[in-house]
């Protein structure tokens, strides 16, 4: 089993993105913020179908959905994705620009998935 963290900075507080990978899927917890949480979880099965649940309240559930579908590309295998990242009083161009940090840890770990 391999287990790989990567963090990037916004407003003071960072974002983490912790992957794991066992021998059959990949486990992936993105969080931060002032209140990091689990607001969404996201599940691509062993043949690529993809199932969110975001909870009441919460909007990681497309996080999920991208994780997810982009991490199965590259692993080919079971992937699930929990996200929970909140800025206080965030506006919609900090929320954007939370959504590309979090595409930036994607990339980052599809690098390191596809160099092991």
């Amino acid at each position: 089993m391999k287990h790989f963290t990567h963090e990037q900075m916004f407003r003071g507080k960072t974002i983490t993105a912790e992957i794991t990978v066992t021998d059959c899927g990949v486990q992936v917890g993105l969080y931060g913020g002032d209140k990091p949480h689990i607001g969404a979880v996201g599940v691509a099965d062993p043949a690529g179908k993809i199932t969110v649940t975001q909870f009441e309240g919460h909007k990681e559930g497309g996080l999920c959905q991208h994780w997810c579908e982009e991490l199965f590309k590259t692993v080919n295998c079971p992937v699930v994705v929990s996200a929970g990242i909140h800025y206080d009083n965030a506006s919609k161009e900090e929320i954007l620009q939370v959504v590309e940090i979090s595409n930036v840890l994607l990339g980052i770990g599809i690098r390191k998935l596809q160099s092991i």
